[in-house]
């Protein structure tokens, strides 16, 4: 497996975005999570950052608000059906529920994907666990990103 992107107590590795899932034609940062230790009976998670755009041939996205322009989600990966992920082999087997699921908007393509970097790296330093016991930590993390860099903020899954 490649050198990690961000290393700390975790790891995180850039995802090829043309091998995403969701795919390519939304996916504008997807990265490989490695957290032992962070829950009891997995220790890999997905996080992907989709635009939600209609595109010909695609259902239209499913907004939580109607500004909604992005969409964040992390995801715990099964480790029954891939018990050591490579980050240059996905698509990942995604457990449901998503482990945090939050839309924005107001930013360009570029801004979300630095932030997708941003969110990855926090994970790798330990200071956010990918776990569903942290959404709301994500969601005033992603909150703040977000308006740091003038865009909006919705409302949010439970």
């Amino acid at each position: 497996m490649r050198t990690p992107d961000f290393i700390g107590p975790w790891k995180a590795w850039r995802v090829a975005i043309a091998s995403q899932n969701p795919p390519a034609e939304v996916c504008l940062a997807g990265y490989l999570l490695h957290c032992p230790g962070a829950h009891t009976f997995w220790s890999w998670w997905g996080l992907s950052i989709v635009h939600l755009r209609d595109l010909p041939g695609m259902q239209p996205a499913v907004k939580l608000y109607p500004q909604a322009e992005y969409e964040l989600i992390v995801y715990a990966i099964d480790p029954l059906k891939v018990p050591h992920p490579d980050p240059d082999k996905p698509p990942f087997a995604m457990l449901t529920p998503l482990d945090v699921q939050e839309q924005f908007h107001g930013l360009s393509d570029t801004q979300v994907q630095e932030m997708g970097a941003v969110f990855a790296q926090a994970v790798a330093l330990g200071h956010i666990s990918p776990d569903q016991d942290f959404r709301r930590m994500w969601r005033v993390f992603i909150r703040d990103e977000v308006k740091k860099r003038g865009g909006g903020y919705g409302e949010s899954v439970q």
